[in-house]
C-alpha cells in the first residue's frame, strides 16, 4: 500500500482542503480509503491519541508536484501522503480514442529492477529513500539500523516510520544515525509510567510522539522488532548531565503469550552498575490487569519480574532506580532504551 503514495516529510500537512474527515483504526487503514476513491489524491494523517487511531483528511485537489505547498502541522508526527497517480481530467470520446491506441508507459520485464517510493537505479541496485528498504525499495524499513545500512549516517536523528517484519501496520521512532539506533523509551523521574497491561502491551505510552520524555513504543512492538533479528540493547541512564550505557547483547522481548518475557545472552559488565534484569527465570512483564507472577501487587508497579519478584522496573510512577556496584541501588534522573542489530535479518 506506501508504494502508492509519497510519503511528505513529517510534522507538515498539504495545504488544500480536505473533502472530508474520518477516524480511522490506522494509517494504512487511511491509505487504503484514498487508494480505493478515484478522486482522491492524498491523505492528511494524524494521530488521535485514543487506541493508536488516526485522523484521516481527504483530498481531492489535484497535486501537479510532489510534496509541494506544506503547512506546519500541530504534531510533528502527522504528516501527508500524496496519491502517486493523481485523477486525470476528463478527455473527449475522440481524445480518449486516439490515446487508448497508444501506450503510455512500459511495465518493467522481469530481468529489470524497478525501484518504488522514490528509490533510484544505481548500478544495478536500488537506492531507496531514508524511510524505505527492501530489494526494490518496496516496503518501510524495519528498524533505523536498516536505513544507516543503506547509507543514512550523517542525518540528523529525527522520528521516522518502520515497520518490523511481522508487523502488520507502521509505527514511528526515533532514530540517531551515528550507529543506527531505534529509541523505543524515554522517561524522567517524574514521569508516570506505572500503566495497565492493555496500555502497556498494546497502546504504548505517547506512542505518536517520540520526542517527548514521556514515551514508550509498546512492548508488542518490541517483541516485533527483537524477533526479526539479533539487537543489542542499550539502557542509557542518567544522573545529573552524566550518562552510563548500560549494555546486553542478543536482547529479545518474547510474544504475548509468554508475558513478553525477556531473554539475552550477555550483560556487559560496568563500573557504575549491575545487570538490572538479573533475576531467576522466566523474566515476564507483570501489569495491573495481568499480574501473572504476583509481582505488580508485590512490588506496586509494573514491570519485568524473576519468578521470585526480584528485579528493577522502569515503569514506576516518579522516582526510579537501577541496581549499582555498591549495596544499594541508584535513583536515575531519567533513562532511555536503545536498540541496534547485530546480525542480518533471519529471513535474508
Amino acid at each position: 500500500m506506501h508504494e502508492q503514495f509519497h510519503t511528505c516529510p513529517r510534522g507538515f500537512l498539504t495545504g488544500a482542503s480536505s473533502s472530508y474527515q474520518v477516524s480511522v483504526r490506522s494509517r494504512l487503514e487511511c491509505m487504503q480509503m484514498c487508494s480505493r476513491t478515484h478522486s482522491c489524491c492524498g491523505v492528511n494523517i494524524c494521530p488521535s491519541g485514543f487506541n493508536g487511531e488516526v485522523n484521516c483528511g481527504i483530498t481531492e485537489e489535484v497535486q501537479s508536484e510532489v510534496c509541494k505547498n506544506l503547512i506546519a502541522a500541530e504534531k510533528v508526527s502527522c504528516y501527508f501522503a500524496q496519491k502517486k497517480e493523481q485523477p486525470q481530467e476528463p478527455t473527449t470520446e475522440a481524445e480518449e480514442t486516439t490515446t487508448s491506441t497508444t501506450p503510455t508507459t512500459q511495465e518493467p520485464t522481469t530481468t529489470e529492477l524497478w525501484c518504488r517510493n522514490g528509490g533510484t537505479l544505481n548500478n544495478g541496485k536500488c537506492d531507496c529513500t531514508i524511510e524505505f528498504g527492501g530489494r526494490a525499495c518496496e516496503r518501510l524499513i524495519r528498524d533505523c539500523s536498516e536505513a544507516f545500512q543503506n547509507g543514512y549516517t550523517t542525518q540528523p536523528e529525527g522520528v521516522y516510520e518502520i515497520q518490523p517484519k511481522s508487523s502488520p501496520v507502521s509505527f514511528p521512532v526515533r532514530c540517531e544515525f551515528t550507529w543506527g539506533v531505534t529509541a523505543v523509551f524515554r522517561r524522567l523521574d517524574t514521569s508516570l509510567f506505572n500503566r495497565d497491561w492493555n496500555e502497556l502491551a498494546h497502546t504504548g505510552i505517547n506512542p505518536h510522539d517520540p520526542n517527548i520524555y514521556d514515551y514508550f513504543v509498546g512492548l508488542q512492538q518490541l517483541h516485533e522488532m527483537t524477533s526479526q533479528a539479533a539487537y543489542e540493547l542499550n539502557v542509557v541512564a542518567w544522573i545529573g548531565s552524566y550518562s552510563k550505557s548500560i549494555l546486553y547483547d542478543n536482547f529479545t522481548v518474547g510474544p504475548e503469550s509468554t508475558h513478553y518475557a525477556v531473554t539475552y545472552s550477555r550483560f556487559r559488565p560496568n563500573t557504575d552498575f549491575q545487570d538490572g534484569f538479573a533475576a531467576p527465570p522466566p523474566i515476564v512483564f507483570s501489569a495491573l490487569y495481568r499480574d501473572v507472577n504476583g509481582c505488580f501487587g508485590q512490588k506496586g508497579a509494573a514491570g519485568w519480574y524473576g519468578v521470585d519478584c526480584s528485579g528493577f522496573s522502569l515503569f514506576t510512577d516518579g522516582a526510579f532506580y537501577w541496581p549499582g556496584t555498591g549495596s544499594e541501588p541508584v535513583p536515575l534522573d531519567r533513562v532511555e532504551i536503545k536498540f541496534v542489530r547485530q546480525s542480518d535479518f533471519y529471513d535474508d
